[in-house]
């Protein structure tokens, strides 16, 4: 509902209840999600090394940080104001992390790091 005006006087906002954002808002929020997934991105290749390198620890970091990522997607998912595209691009970056996950945790994936803990 838009607020009522004087007579005579334009509504500030006539097509739409709601203020937009200002644009050094949304600025700093693009700016803060471009960082948080640039550290994110180079956490997630630095425990892709490690699990290489057969450190069950990392296997078991990336897991945790798999299930923040889903509680964060769904959080985000939820939210009536995320975009049609952010949407999309959340839920593409969730099922990539959940194979990567599930592909850690698989039989042939338990021998690796066990026979590489076993390695001197």
């Amino acid at each position: 509902m838009v607020p009522s005006c004087p007579a005579g006087a334009e509504p500030p906002y006539a097509e739409s209840a709601v203020r937009p954002p200002a644009p050094s808002s949304v600025r700093t929020a693009a700016q803060v999600m471009y960082v948080g997934a640039a550290i994110a991105t180079v956490l997630w290749l630095v425990l892709a090394r490690f699990c290489v390198a057969g450190r069950n620890w990392a296997r078991i970091t990336g897991t945790v940080l798999f299930a923040l990522g889903t509680t964060d997607t769904i959080i985000g998912l939820a939210s009536s104001s995320t975009a049609a595209l952010t949407r999309i691009w959340a839920t593409a970056g969730w099922l990539v992390a959940v194979t990567a996950t599930v592909l850690l945790w698989r039989r042939s994936s338990g021998d690796y790091f066990t026979g590489q803990a076993a390695r001197p």
